[in-house]
């Protein structure tokens, strides 16, 4: 079960993300698409969340409006506290 890479778009891509923090199985990586962040933007800018391998995250300006809340920011976050590839 270590080659198990997670991947999702919108909801799943969130779902996705907090499933790889959560489980106790290793995971390869984490592939998402326009994640959508707004429920977990808190515990992602803090650390509290932490994905534990390395994180693809494919975003599109227009998916993720600024004037909503900061989502580039919870991106830089989520890529921050990933582990990063060997």
């Amino acid at each position: 079960m270590n080659e198990l890479v997670l991947a999702g778009h919108s909801f799943g891509g969130q779902t996705a993300l907090i499933a790889a923090c959560k489980l106790d199985k290793p995971i390869k990586a984490v592939v998402v698409m326009d994640p959508w962040l707004w429920a977990f933007e808190t515990e992602f800018k803090s650390g509290e969340l932490k994905v534990p391998c390395p994180v693809q995250i494919v975003s599109s300006e227009t998916f993720h409006p600024s004037e909503k809340f900061d989502s580039w920011g919870t991106v830089l976050n989520i890529l921050k506290y990933a582990k990063q590839a060997n």
